[in-house]
């Protein structure tokens, strides 16, 4: 809880960023275009990932966030709201009715007023009976890397930024 909320994730996301990252590129292979490093995460984790991915839109040019906990403990609603947009791409799901819902709908329609368009940056589902558990969120896995890194959306991503 401490960690992947206000203000706890700021200290996270340096350690992921800053110490974490580098690491791993010294060590592989890595594609260290924001185009092709995204961050994921399910409750808690999603409101980590999409912190990450806007306050470090330069290492991250996605986020999934699954079933994510917005609004509790953390600033993510007043930052979008008034801090410039991020060229990032979000894919945000929740189980129906219940599992945080109404969060994420509320994220959706946020993003959405910021620009973001369904299907070319910002994809959301709904899953109706879907549950706040791992298997939940296993059994969807395929759609945000789907969204996120299939053909398609680089293809989208390149013609969005131009030659």
């Amino acid at each position: 809880l401490r960690d992947y909320s206000h203000p706890g994730y700021e200290a996270y996301g340096r350690g992921i960023v800053h110490e974490l990252m580098p690491r791993i590129d010294a060590r592989t292979r890595s594609l260290r275009e924001p185009s092709r490093t995204a961050v994921m995460g399910s409750s808690l984790g999603g409101v980590a990932s999409l912190y990450l991915a806007w306050q470090y839109p330069e290492r991250f040019g996605m986020a999934a966030c699954l079933s994510s906990t917005f609004g509790v403990m953390d600033d993510l609603f007043e930052r979008i709201s008034v801090e410039p947009r991020r060229d990032i791409a979000v894919y945000l799901d929740s189980g129906w009715p219940r599992d945080n819902f109404d969060a994420t709908n509320a994220m959706r329609d946020l993003l959405i007023a910021r620009g973001y368009r369904l299907e070319v940056d910002l994809l959301q589902f709904s899953f109706p009976e879907g549950v706040h558990h791992e298997q939940s969120w296993a059994d969807r896995l395929h759609l945000p890397l789907q969204f996120l890194f299939g053909n398609q959306w680089l293809a989208r991503r390149s013609a969005r930024q131009g030659p």
